[in-house]
């Protein structure tokens, strides 16, 4: 059984962008959460999280974003799973 899927958002040796709301659809349709590495994509492209249901996406803020080495890490959740246990500690 698969729980989990995490893809990146873009193949980094082609330029490809994967689709991330049918992949997400797909996923769902399954039962599987699915997130995304967007460290190739987040500042060039558009993301809607929300309306695409996406689980969780993560990504760096100094590729694309322009923050600089040792800058922060972004991470989405999507509010759909605030309050479930077990959380984090």
């Amino acid at each position: 059984d698969i729980a989990l899927i995490l893809l990146p958002s873009v193949l980094y040796r082609s330029g490809q962008i994967l689709d991330m709301k049918r992949l997400t659809t797909e996923a769902h349709k399954r039962g599987i959460h699915i997130g995304f590495d967007l460290c190739h994509s987040i500042g060039s492209i558009p993301h809607h999280f929300k309306d695409w249901d996406v689980d969780f996406a993560v990504w760096c803020n100094y590729k694309y974003l322009n923050a600089g080495p040792g800058s922060v890490a972004g991470l989405y959740v999507n509010s759909k799973h605030f309050n479930r246990l077990p959380g984090l500690s």
